[in-house]
């Protein structure tokens, strides 16, 4: 059966659309908006940090006579976080990634598209940070899981687990069957011999393999992957990149098409405290999108979402829960085709230092939640409408990530900055690095040898910087050698 979107779109325009239902979103593709997206992904601007240095994006979840719905709130996901916003302090923001999260696992790994020959389900890593310990972080989660509980009681209650603390946990979580080779012998004594073999099953395996993993306090997370000799972070990535990760100890465990999904939250304070050096740059990071988030209103008697009729609303996400189960491989249509060609190259492009690395997969990210508005569309094809709510969101996850991560709020020493901003001019004027010494020269010889090694020390452990022994032609000594680090996949 064709959804009723696919023949909307077909027959009519996207304005006659518009008028009809009164969406108040633009589902048409043009190079304004690209122009603009292109622009909101790179690091000129600050529009997204107020006078008092806060966090001051907010994307739009009512209408009103200055502004249109941000298209983050397109379609159902919208319309879900609309009916739970007056009963809750939560940021529209945690609700709508809570709801995306928690959809994008439910459905399973059936649901896919193809790029670079890997198949991305719509699988998302995702954590809300709250400025502080009263952000109400949490509070999106009540109302969410009590729809879906209304839709799978059993994926509810047996799918949905928290205490990430090692990479070998995570993995017995959705293992494989455990089998082992068992001779078969006839005869006796002289005459024994083996014959042929049995399979034995050692330990059943979890054939249901969707999981949601919900950690209220992420730290304890990022603590655990810190540990010497704890698996956790290479797990993590592997789960986000194939879902097939295995152990190679001793006494391996693996698990085949696991398609598990983390939602993290988390205080900024902690999150700066907690994230290693090394994951920034390492992959863990960029597996996530990381979405700040504040306190939305005060509700001194709490919500009443419990009490409100939500038949309607579980019947919608039911429908789109068993369209998105057997989905199988969506691609993009023919505007949606033109529009991601114009995209592609801001996203890819990206910007540099931790940033960068932190915002690295900004392809997939923005496809795999193009791909969840697609199918709670009930849409076999990724359009233009799906694309721009994608990459609204993403806009908003990059600009947390610039604001948490940023340079300003990572190094400490007020100098670093300038010679980390020195740096990639020199990288991007073919030049090379810096020896100890033009870097003394670079800042006039007015450093004492504490304060450079205090720069040195600040961004070398913060991921931005090699600091190598190396031996320059007519000198016996080696000097030291300050390049930028390249920052790994």
């Amino acid at each position: 059966m064709r959804h009723i979107a696919e023949i909307l779109t077909e027959n009519f325009s996207p304005e006659r659309i518009e008028q009809i239902f009164k969406t108040g979103f633009d589902l048409s593709y043009d190079k304004q908006t690209v122009a603009e997206i292109s622009d909101s992904l790179s690091d000129e601007d600050n529009d997204f940090i107020n006078e008092n240095g806060e966090f001051s994006t907010e994307l739009r979840l009512f209408e009103n006579n200055e502004s249109r719905v941000s298209p983050a709130f397109y379609g159902l996901a919208g319309e879900i976080v609309k009916a739970i916003d007056p009963h809750s302090e939560a940021d529209p923001i945690a609700t709508l990634v809570t709801f995306l999260t928690a959809y994008g696992n439910i459905i399973g790994d059936a649901a896919h598209f193809v790029a670079g020959g890997r198949k991305h389900p719509a699988r998302i890593f995702t954590v809300v940070v709250g400025a502080t310990g009263k952000g109400r972080k949490g509070t999106s989660l009540a109302p969410i899981r009590l729809l879906f509980k209304a839709i799978s009681p059993e994926w509810e209650k047996d799918h949905i687990l928290s205490g990430l603390s090692s990479g070998e946990g995570l993995i017995y979580a959705v293992r494989d069957e455990e089998t082992r080779k068992v001779p078969i012998a006839e005869g006796k004594g002289i005459e024994k011999e083996i014959v042929g073999y049995d399979i034995e099953i050692v330990s059943e395996g979890i054939s249901d393999k969707r999981m949601l993993i919900i950690e209220e306090e992420f730290g304890k997370t990022l603590r655990s992957a810190k540990r010497e000799g704890n698996t956790l972070s290479p797990i993590i990535r592997e789960l986000w990149d194939s879902g097939s990760p295995r152990t190679l100890t001793r006494s391996p465990i693996q698990a085949t098409n696991a398609h598990i999904s983390i939602l993290g939250q988390i205080t900024e304070d902690e999150l700066k405290k907690d994230m290693s050096n090394v994951d920034l740059v390492n992959g863990l990071a960029n597996r996530f999108m990381w979405f700040m988030v504040k306190r939305s209103k005060f509700l001194p008697s709490g919500g009443a979402f419990h009490e409100i009729d939500v038949s309607s609303l579980v019947n919608k996400i039911s429908e789109a829960v068993r369209f998105g189960t057997a989905a199988g491989e969506l691609k993009r249509d023919e505007e949606g085709e033109k529009m991601w060609h114009e995209i592609y190259k801001p996203l890819s492009t990206g910007t540099g230092g931790i940033v960068g690395a932190v915002t690295s997969r900004a392809e997939a990210q923005t496809m795999r939640l193009a791909c969840i508005y697609a199918l709670l569309d009930q849409s076999h094809t990724i359009k233009v409408i799906h694309l721009k709510a994608a990459l609204d969101l993403w806009q908003y996850s990059f600009k947390s990530a610039r604001y948490i991560f940023g340079n300003g709020t990572v190094l400490e020493h007020p100098q670093a900055i300038k010679l980390l901003d020195e740096l990639k001019h020199r990288k991007e004027m073919k030049m090379g690095g810096m020896t100890r010494n033009e870097v003394r020269e670079f800042f006039s010889r007015n450093l004492s040898k504490e304060d450079l090694d205090a720069i040195l020390e600040d961004l070398l452990s913060n991921g931005f910087i090699r600091v190598e022994k190396v031996r320059l032609p007519g000198r016996k000594r080696p000097t030291q050698k300050i390049t930028l680090l390249d920052l790994i996949d």
